[in-house]
C-alpha cells in the first residue's frame, strides 16, 4: 500500500522494491530474454557492480545536491527548487541523514548544508532508529528491531549501503519481473566533477494504466562502481511531472565518525507523531455521517441522496501524490463494475483539502479521464473528512452500504483492489432500506 499523505502535509515518497537475486542472475547472463526491447548486457553488468560495491563498503559518506524542475508546478510548488542532503553511514546499522530545502539567491545557489534546521533527519545509533519529517518524528523500528531493508533515505542515488534493495539494479530487476521495464541501455561515458563515468539509462512505466506513472532515469557510475550523479524525469498521465538532477560530492569511503553523531534528539518545535492506532478513522458498522458537498457544476450533493446504493466515499486532494496515483485505479474499478452490470455502486470523490479554485483547475484538466467517478468539493472549513470521518491521511476510502452503514475503510492508495471489491460485494448483499 502506498503511504497516505499524513495530516495533509506533502511528503516525499521513496521507492521500496525487493531484490530478486535469482532473476537478477538470469537478467545479467541472458539479456536477450528480457521484456525490454533495447536491453543491454553492459548496462546490467555495471548496475550490478554498483549494487555489490555499495553493499560491500564498511563506511560511506557523501553530500547530494539536487535541482528539481517542474514544467507545470501545482499550488505550493516552485518551478525550480533546490535541496542538499548529507549522509554518514557505517556498517552494520549506523546512519545520520539530513536534508535541507535551499533558497535561490540572485541566480545562484549556496549549497552549504547546515545553515538552518534540516527538513528531514534519519538517525540510527545501532539501538534506536528515528525518522524526522519537518516538525514530526517517529520511531522507525520494526517490532522493536532495526530492519536493514528500511535503512534508506529519500531519493538520492547513493542507495544500497545497508541492504541490496533500493539500488538502480534492484529497481530494474523488480520492474523487469513485473514487465514494467521498457529499456536498460549503456549510453557511453561522461565526466562528472572530474570523474569519467559510465552512463546507464533505464525507462520504467507503472501498472497504473497506459498513461500512468513513467520514470526515465540515468545513473552516472564511476570506475570505482559508485554513482556520481543521477537524473530522473517523471511523467504522470503522459505529462512531465518533474525533472530531478542529483549530483554527489565529497564522497568518502572508510571514514568512521564519533558515535555521538548518530544519536538523535528532536529539536525545538519537533513533536513525536501519534501512532495511527491512536487516531483511527470512523469505525466500521457505524452510520456514515451525512454531509453536503458541491459537484463540478456547483450543485449541492448530499450523501443521503444515495441511500439505497452502495457508496465508495473517497477523500482526496489535487496536491496529494498517492491520490493522483489512485485515480486511474478508481476509474478502472468503476468501469469494471459497470461492465458486470453492477449499477448500484457510485464512487463519490470528495475534495475538502484545498480551496475551490484548485479543485476547479484540476477538474478542468482531468475529470474527463475519470468519467465514472463523481467529483464533489467541500469547503475545508466544514472539516467533513477530519471531524465527521476521522480521516488522518489521504487518500482514504470508505464503503457505505445501501442502509448508510460504513462496512469498510482503507487509508492510502492500495493497488490491490480485492479488499475493496469484496467490501462492495458484501455491501450490495446487505439489507436495503
Amino acid at each position: 500500500m502506498t503511504n497516505p499523505i499524513p495530516d495533509r502535509t506533502l511528503r516525499s515518497s521513496v521507492f521500496s522494491l525487493l531484490l530478486c537475486l535469482l532473476f537478477a542472475q538470469i537478467a545479467v547472463l541472458c539479456p536477450n530474454a528480457a521484456s525490454a526491447d533495447d536491453d543491454d548486457a553492459t548496462a546490467w553488468t555495471i548496475l550490478k557492480a554498483n549494487a555489490e560495491t555499495m553493499l560491500a563498503l564498511p563506511a560511506y559518506s557523501a553530500e547530494c545536491r539536487t535541482t528539481t524542475s517542474r514544467q507545470t508546478p501545482i499550488k505550493g510548488q516552485l518551478a525550480v527548487s533546490y535541496s542538499v542532503a548529507t549522509l554518514k553511514a557505517e556498517k552494520p546499522n549506523l546512519m545520520r541523514y539530513e536534508s535541507w530545502n535551499l533558497p535561490e539567491l540572485t541566480g545562484s545557489v549556496d549549497w552549504s548544508p547546515g545553515k538552518s534546521a534540516p527538513q528531514y533527519i534519519f538517525a540510527c545509533n545501532g539501538k534506536q532508529y528515528f525518522r524526522q519529517y519537518g516538525e514530526m518524528y517517529r520511531s522507525a523500528l520494526s517490532d522493536g528491531k532495526i530492519n536493514l531493508r528500511t535503512m534508506y533515505t529519500i531519493l538520492e542515488p547513493w542507495t544500497g549501503f545497508y541492504s541490496d534493495n533500493e539500488t538502480a539494479f534492484d529497481i530494474c530487476v523488480k520492474s523487469r519481473n513485473k514487465k514494467e521495464l521498457l529499456q536498460v541501455t549503456y549510453l557511453g561515458k561522461e565526466t562528472v566533477n572530474g570523474v569519467v563515468c559510465d552512463k546507464i539509462y533505464f525507462d520504467i512505466t507503472s501498472a497504473y494504466g497506459a498513461n500512468g506513472l513513467r520514470m526515465k532515469e540515468t545513473r552516472y557510475i564511476g570506475p570505482d562502481h559508485l554513482v556520481r550523479r543521477g537524473t530522473s524525469e517523471v511523467f504522470n498521465d503522459g505529462k512531465q511531472s518533474y525533472f530531478r538532477d542529483a549530483v554527489l560530492v565529497n564522497i568518502q569511503l572508510g571514514t568512521h565518525f564519533n558515535r555521538a553523531v548518530y544519536n538523535y534528539s528532536p529539536g525545538p518545535g519537533v513533536a513525536l507523531e501519534k501512532p495511527i492506532a491512536d487516531r483511527p478513522v470512523l469505525a466500521n458498522k457505524l452510520a456514515a455521517p451525512d454531509f453536503t458537498a458541491y459537484n463540478t457544476e456547483g450543485q449541492a450533493v448530499k450523501l443521503s441522496d444515495y441511500r439505497g446504493k452502495t457508496v465508495i466515499l473517497d477523500f482526496w486532494a489535487s496536491w496529494c501524490g498517492p491520490c493522483m496515483q489512485s485515480m486511474p485505479h478508481n476509474q478502472r474499478i468503476m468501469r469494471d463494475l459497470k461492465k458486470r452490470n453492477n449499477s448500484n455502486v457510485v464512487l463519490i470523490a470528495v475534495d475538502d483539502g484545498e480551496a475551490r479554485p484548485a479543485f476547479d483547475e484540476w477538474i478542468k484538466k482531468n475529470s474527463g479521464k475519470y468519467s465514472d467517478l463523481m467529483f464533489v468539493f467541500s469547503d475545508p472549513k466544514a472539516r467533513v473528512s477530519t471531524d465527521l470521518y476521522k480521516v488522518n491521511g489521504i487518500p482514504t476510502q470508505f464503503v457505505i452500504d445501501p442502509a448508510g452503514i460504513v462496512q469498510y475503510s482503507s487509508v492510502g492508495f492500495n493497488p490491490d483492489n480485492k479488499p475493496l471489491l469484496t467490501a462492495v460485494a458484501q455491501a450490495n448483499a446487505s439489507t436495503r432500506p
